[in-house]
């Protein structure tokens, strides 16, 4: 459950030039969060999901 596995994972995806795997990530990440605690990813993670998908 921890973001920062997933912004790493984003991060090196994105350097493979896949944007759609890292939209993928993002999925996985706000369903895990919200299914096992009731979250939402942090700003720290979604400004970062916004960075590596806008060209």
């Amino acid at each position: 459950m921890r973001e920062v596995g997933y912004r790493l994972l984003m991060r090196a995806i994105a350097a493979g030039g896949n944007a759609a795997q890292v939209t993928r990530v993002i999925g996985e990440c706000r369903r895990v969060l919200y299914e096992q605690a009731g979250m939402t990813p942090s700003v720290e993670t979604e400004r970062l999901f916004r960075e590596l998908t806008t060209p």
